[in-house]
């Protein structure tokens, strides 16, 4: 057992079960409830294994007699039991082993409790088998959280079926009448009669409102040797692909099955507590009861979706508590594969397809170490109408309907090599739970019981990030956004691409993490409109990401929509400048800079953005010229006129020496500057002004100017040192055939420093945030005892940290912070461990491996 599980399962085992989502002591496997107010289906059997042995054996039963459709059957401990046929009962809990391996093994509901064992297939020896699941829900009485009617595990389940390709590229894009995929590598496992399925490639502008051109094929042959498929009937549909990206097909079928009886109660599956699982080249199809529709604890029950770990944080052997790998998820009303409440699930060369809210979603932020590697997720058609943000719902723990590949509600997992594709809403979704009560910082938790107070480890919420690159090389197609990160962490996006979306990578209030190489593909016949153009980065949510280097962008209306960063913004402080370097852009427009006057921007707070060693080109070579750079100012209501606003450009077209300053038109000289108003006062903008640039059908405005009314640019500098957005244009400023605003030649040296995201961490960041407890009631009083943590750096002791306390009232705790000794900041990679102080337990995440700058 690694340290890290060992830490889990001590604090685990002796934390108080005071909420549902909690886990239990060890469990009383007499009890009429077992974990989650599960039912114990263990208790009442009417047959019963008298030892081990066939199903099909009546010397394998009590009594002599087989197991009818309407029993409810156990296996008791040390018994193993064996499926090789068709059978069906009601109900099967498993305290020893029961093995399927081969025929149909239908059951409404299928308990494995702590001490069960199920197994379809095992390593080394897969099986051809199928489990049914469900059919008939349970009288609310007897299950009151409706988790019957599904497979419910406990202890272990394992299966493995055939070795399968579980997806691959095409070689070239298929067209409408095909009856025959060119594959881009050679497959193997596919036979004659498997399901394909290939997403719809189209752009979100070019199909409109359209239907889905998703669409499932039948494998009717296959090359001998495994590069080209032909099918039953020809495809509907055209698939066309962007430059080298082409689309994927996906093989849905599997020699070992789990699915539902009927569609009116639907399987599901739940691992929970001490559950674990290793399973490979299975396919899950047609399962899940929650559905996108609202929850409602009698008609859409919550976390009763395809395949769930629930809080499964028991102890557990090995490297991890689940993995899943060349399997296939075929169809769910809502989510597929939920890790919630549970940490080490490896999930890797899937293929998901059909789900309809979301395919695979790490559920409430203080998951950790889950690792999604390799998976394709597609045809993710979200609710209708669209919901365009996720938590926009009056229940804002309703979320995950809106149709996202991979939704996680942090970055503390790692997210690799993953292709989503025909998404609603988004590929890849990184999105925090609104109104969710967080875990907090790496602290021992203490709950205020009768008893004596009892401790867990807590992992934190996201900003310590495990991984510092938890985003990588992942590839959306065929969506509304490409990749979309919500919320403030310190992490790095790498080596992304998106092709045929209507944005490529959206982030939305982001400002410490770093996009490092991103290449976006749009439709250059689908650009959309003036009021919805597509974009390649829409940077101008705030904060605004900070740093954005390695862009390749085209065929998009506009490259980069680049908010200007408020510089001192109240209360928040300082905010990173923004750089975009090292890019290259051929769109119509490459960046458009959105100058952002905000009423409560400090005028002396400097916002600077610098475009460094960027190239431009048009969107195609004979289509005409394109706008390297726009300089847009377009206000609302409250404005800061003197707010400092700076624009550089480094290096224009990659050519050292090509330097310039933008300026906007509204700071030429001659411009007069407006005066300020009171909160509420009437708006008093010169007419010309206020008819031809800010008028907006409203009258009362708030305005941040000069007291002294009339004066132009030029004049205010000169008696003031005040200007429209902070600085005067320079006479020698003009106008460039493809940099917009007024632009102004300037030497490197004059480009002063940026206050942008470092581009390395320096220390471990373990802050915290506003938090409670998770599953606990808003009302209850929790308290944090201050933990004592010592730092190592390739095992020798480096300093000491405390962890603060958390506030009760407020709900926030300020975490802490170590900044590494310059002695071992050598830019080398270091062992870097976070032990709790005068113990060698590590905390989650450590040791870790990082290069100290």
């Amino acid at each position: 057992m690694t340290r890290t599980a060992f830490l889990l399962t001590l604090s685990l085992l002796v934390a108080q079960a005071h909420a549902q989502h909690l886990p239990m002591r060890t469990p009383d496997l007499k009890a009429p409830k077992l974990f989650d107010g599960m039912p114990n289906f263990s208790l009442r059997p009417s047959a019963t294994a008298a030892q081990s042995g066939a199903w099909g054996d009546p010397r394998t039963w009590e009594g002599g007699s087989i197991p009818k459709p309407t029993d409810s059957v156990l296996i008791p401990p040390g018994l193993k039991i064996t499926v090789s046929g068709t059978e069906t009962v009601k109900t099967i809990a498993v305290r020893g082993v029961l093995s399927l391996v081969s025929g149909t093994l239908t059951v409404n509901t299928l308990q494995v409790l702590p001490d069960g064992y199920l197994e379809l297939g095992k390593s080394g020896q897969p099986v051809t088998a199928k489990l049914v699941l469900g059919g008939e829900r349970l009288p609310k009485a007897d299950d009151p959280e409706q988790h019957g009617a599904g497979l419910l595990v406990l202890g272990r389940l394992v299966a493995v079926g055939e070795p399968k390709t579980s997806f691959v590229r095409l070689v070239s894009a298929p067209s409408a009448g095909a009856s025959t995929l060119a594959l881009g590598q050679a497959v193997s496992g596919w036979k004659v009669g498997d399901k394909l399925a290939i997403p719809d490639t189209r752009s979100p502008a070019r199909r409109g409102k359209s239907a889905s051109q998703s669409e499932t094929v039948t494998l009717s042959g296959i090359s001998p040797d495994g590069k080209v498929a032909t099918l039953s009937t020809p495809l509907k549909f055209a698939h066309a692909g962007q430059e080298r990206f082409l689309p994927h097909v996906l093989n849905l079928s599997r020699s070992v099955t789990v699915t539902s009886k009927n569609a009116t109660t639907p399987g599901h599956v739940f691992l929970g507590e001490s559950a674990t699982t290793d399973i490979a080249n299975a396919a899950f199809v047609g399962l899940g009861r929650t559905t996108t529709s609202p929850l409602d604890l009698d008609k859409n029950h919550v976390a009763r979706y395809a395949f769930h770990f629930h809080h499964a944080m028991g102890p557990f052997a090995g490297a991890w508590r689940g993995k899943l790998s060349g399997c296939a998820f075929d169809g769910s009303p809502k989510w597929q594969l939920v890790m919630h409440g549970t940490t080490k699930v490896r999930v890797e060369n899937n293929a998901f397809w059909g789900a309809r809210g979301a395919a695979v979603v790490i559920e409430d932020g203080h998951e950790t170490f889950n690792e999604l590697v390799g998976n394709i997720a597609a045809n993710c058609p979200g609710v209708t109408p669209a919901e365009v943000e996720p938590g926009q719902r009056t229940d804002k723990e309703d979320v995950g309907s809106e149709g996202v590949g991979f939704w996680l509600a942090n970055a503390a997992n790692l997210c690799t090599n993953n292709i989503a594709a025909d998404c609603a809403l988004a590929g890849i979704l990184k999105f925090p739970r609104p109104e969710r009560p967080l875990r907090g910082t790496l602290s021992y938790f203490v709950s205020p019981t009768e008893e004596a107070a009892s401790r867990e480890l807590r992992f934190p919420w996201a900003d310590n990030v495990p991984y510092p690159v938890p985003f990588a090389n992942n590839e959306v197609y065929s969506s509304m956004h490409g990749h979309e990160f919500w919320e403030e962490s310190a992490f790095t996006v790498r080596d992304s691409v998106a092709w045929n979306c209507h944005q490529g990578l959206v982030p939305r209030f982001t400002e410490p993490m770093i996009v490092d190489g991103l290449i976006v593909r749009g439709d250059s016949g689908a650009l959309g409109d003036e009021s919805d153009p597509t974009i390649g980065v829409p940077n101008r949510y705030y904060p605004v990401t900070g740093r954005l280097k390695r862009l390749d962008i085209s065929g998009m209306a506009i490259g980069v929509k680049q908010q200007t960063p408020r510089g001192t913004n109240e209360p928040n402080g300082r905010q990173f400048d923004v750089l975009i370097e090292d890019s290259v852009f051929a769109c119509p427009v490459g960046v458009r800079i959105d100058g952002d006057l905000h009423y409560k921007r400090d005028a002396v707070g400097q916002s600077r953005t610098l475009l460094k060693n960027c190239k431009f080109s048009p969107l195609t070579p004979n289509n005409g010229g394109t706008r390297a750079v726009d300089m847009i100012l377009d206000f609302g209501n409250d404005i800061n006129a003197l707010a400092a606003d700076e624009v550089y450009v480094e290096s224009f077209q990659g050519k050292p020496g090509a330097n310039f300053r933008l300026y906007y038109d509204i700071q030429a000289p001659s411009v007069i500057v407006p005066i300020a108003t009171p909160d509420g006062g009437i708006h008093n903008l010169p007419a010309e002004q206020d008819s031809a640039r800010y008028h907006d059908g409203q009258e009362h405005f708030r305005i941040r100017g000069l007291k002294e009314k009339g004066l132009t640019n030029a004049q205010a500098w000169a008696k003031y040192k005040k200007a429209w957005a902070g600085s005067v244009a320079p006479i020698t400023a003009k106008k460039h055939p493809t940099l917009g605003g007024l632009v102004a030649p300037i030497v490197a040296s004059n480009i002063p420093p940026l206050f942008v995201q470092p581009r390395a961490l320096t220390g471990i960041q373990l802050d915290g945030d506003s938090s409670a407890c998770w599953g606990a009631n808003h009302d209850w009083h929790q308290l944090w005892v201050p933990l004592e943590l010592e730092i190592r750096v390739d095992g020798k002791k480096v300093g000491n940290i405390r962890a603060d306390q958390y506030n009760a009232v407020s709900r926030r705790t300020d975490g802490f912070r170590f900044a590494f000794p310059s002695s071992v900041r050598d830019s080398r990679e270091h062992e870097i461990s976070v032990v709790v102080a005068g113990t060698s337990e590590h905390l989650p995440g450590s040791p870790m491996r990082r290069v100290l700058r």
